[in-house]
């Protein structure tokens, strides 16, 4: 059995938003190439860690659902890509998560 704690959504959004240094509003709506990468990558967060369906995540970043999918592959294709020496997806996955987690931890 899978446990799944309820998070807010827009702890996820937040922490991409910092990370990246695009605004809240810019991740949620910005087609933008470059943007878009960090939308990607907060969809899948939203999936694999918190447990949202694929038109969930892609709905929390104002995307089709079927970009929520499609994000997700290249998030995965690209973390499978990824050397030990040069990792910079999963390096900014580990931040996103870690700011998530304590952004999560203040509203406890």
């Amino acid at each position: 059995m899978k446990l799944i704690r309820k998070r807010k959504t827009t702890n996820l959004v937040r922490a991409i938003s910092e990370v990246s240094g695009y605004t809240q509003e810019e991740i949620l709506t910005s087609r933008n190439h470059n943007v878009t990468p960090w939308a990607r990558l907060g969809m899948y967060v939203a999936k694999t860690r918190d447990g949202k369906s694929f038109e969930e995540a892609a709905h929390m970043f104002g995307r089709h659902f079927t970009t929520g999918w499609l994000s997700v592959k290249k998030v995965e294709d690209s973390l499978a890509t990824e050397t030990e020496n040069n990792r910079p997806v999963k390096d900014t996955l580990t931040e996103v998560i870690a700011l998530v987690d304590k952004l999560d931890s203040y509203d406890e």
